[in-house]
């Protein structure tokens, strides 16, 4: 078995679709499978890429951190067959992914794709709307080969099933619950210090992209309306960066702003760049609250990871977020977009902040059940099959 993966998105970005191919190569690399990655290039020099081809891409206008890959077909299409794949995933429907389904076809090796991002969806947040029906056209024509498609979700995977997609199958996430784990609460008030965090503060974190199909600027405005005696006690950590940070930071001072010379509320929300995941393991562990208010998740990483570090999560009821949270037992379910719902159930966690133990701790138990190990090790074997299955390509 010899696996080829096309992607658009790739590591070092710090999305979730590029983390999971990150995760699956070092695997495959583990197990002596060999693999060859086509991916953007990168700014930052990175080290024991031996596996990777990087091509030329600028960055993308709306969004600097994610690359838009140019590249040449007729040196991938070389490369590929120095390669001699037996196997072309394509993690992305744009310009590499359309290069890994043109050469499988044309070389008649079996085909797989990846389904990571619910693009519809983010059409709204870009004024976009119009474009809804023929991406969904589009989609279905870059998938019509593949003789599978794997969703992270069985809430994806059914989402896709309406638009009349065919030969789906769940490829989960998984967490590593020895890097992602709960602290003592000697070290964690320890860690606190030492990343300047108050210890007498209940800390509610959100960890992911700033951007707008994120809803980060609703989990400023509903924090921004608690009521003094609960904001003295607490403090909002947003981790992350993205095309929306600036605003979203403006937005934060206004409202400290008005807070101050209103009823005299000191709000207090700071804003920490990405983290490696090592070091962001350690905000997960010094904070209290997980509050993630995005609706447009395909899986939801960072809240297995939350999970993991015995967090209980507030996030919406829509989406694959209601596959990982049990409301009222790991965490609590609110409707999308609702401000008035979120604000409500931010100020419950104040109100009954000593279940967030017994919460976090019934999450991290689920979390453990989710190792990489078993998810890859099932791709992996799917992946076999396939390759070893004659393909009749479709008209």
């Amino acid at each position: 078995m010899r696996v080829a993966l096309l992607t658009d998105t790739y590591w070092p970005e710090l999305n979730g679709a590029a983390r999971t191919l990150k995760r699956w190569t070092q695997y495959l690399c583990k197990h002596h499978v060999p693999i060859r990655v086509i991916a953007p290039m990168s700014q930052q020099p990175l080290a024991n890429e031996w596996h990777v081809n990087r091509v030329f891409s600028i960055p993308v206008a709306v969004y600097p951190d994610c690359r838009f890959a140019l590249p040449n077909p007729s040196w991938i299409g070389r490369q590929l067959d120095l390669f001699n794949p037996s196997i072309i995933h394509v993690a992305t429907p744009f310009s590499l992914g359309l290069i890994g389904v043109r050469y499988a076809r044309s070389r008649g090796i079996p085909l797989v794709a990846s389904y990571h991002t619910h693009f519809d969806q983010y059409l709204k947040f870009y004024h976009l709307e119009s474009l809804e029906m023929l991406l969904w056209k589009y989609m279905r024509w870059f998938h019509r080969d593949c003789q599978a498609v794997y969703a992270p979700s069985t809430y994806t995977m059914r989402m896709l099933e309406a638009q009349g997609w065919n030969r789906l199958h769940v490829w989960t996430r998984g967490v590593d619950a020895q890097l992602f784990k709960p602290l003592a609460s000697e070290e964690k008030r320890l860690r606190r210090v030492s990343l300047g965090m108050p210890i007498d503060r209940q800390i509610m974190l959100y960890v992911g992209r700033m951007a707008a199909e994120k809803s980060v600027d609703l989990l400023i405005e509903a924090y921004a309306a608690l009521p003094a005696v609960h904001l003295s006690k607490s403090l909002l950590v947003l981790v992350g960066d993205g095309p929306e940070r600036a605003r979203l930071e403006r937005q934060a001072r206004l409202h400290q702003t008005q807070r101050l010379h209103g009823d005299g509320a000191v709000l207090d929300i700071r804003f920490v760049d990405f983290q490696a995941q090592d070091k962001l393991s350690l905000y997960y562990g010094i904070a209290d609250w997980f509050v993630f208010p995005s609706a447009s998740e395909t899986f939801g990483n960072v809240i297995l990871e939350a999970m993991s570090c015995g967090l209980p999560v507030i996030t919406t009821q829509s989406g694959a977020a209601a596959e990982l949270v049990i409301s009222d037992a790991t965490g609590w379910l609110v409707p999308p977009y609702d401000l008035e719902a979120f604000k409500d159930m931010l100020l419950r966690a104040h109100v009954e902040s000593s279940r967030s133990a017994v919460m976090g701790a019934a999450g991290r138990r689920s979390a453990e059940r989710r190792s990489w190990e078993q998810v890859f090790g099932g791709m992996l074997d799917h992946y076999r099959q396939i390759a070893n299955v004659p393909h009749c390509w479709e008209a």
